[in-house]
């Protein structure tokens, strides 16, 4: 009977541990899932921040190039010496 009871106890254990091993191997899919997803969601805003960025440079450029700068009036007195 002792022998009996040993060798379920020692099923038992070895199908608690696989059952524990297992629950253990889906929580930690489930996290990798959750992390992704938030990782994606966090690259999308990343590029869309990053668009944001490049327009207001070249808008910024854009106004602000040679060809739209205007020179004002020359006041030095040519006759001074620098």
């Amino acid at each position: 009977m002792r022998g009996h009871l040993a060798n379920f106890r020692e099923e038992f254990r070895d199908e608690l541990f696989d059952a524990i091993a297992e629950f253990g191997v889906r929580l930690i899919e489930q996290e990798r899932v959750a992390v992704n997803r938030k990782l994606n969601e966090l690259r999308c805003e990343n590029a869309e921040i990053k668009g944001m960025l490049g327009t207001m440079l070249r808008l910024y450029a854009g106004e602000t190039k040679a060809a739209d700068v205007i020179d004002l009036p020359d006041w030095r007195k040519r006759d001074v010496a620098a």
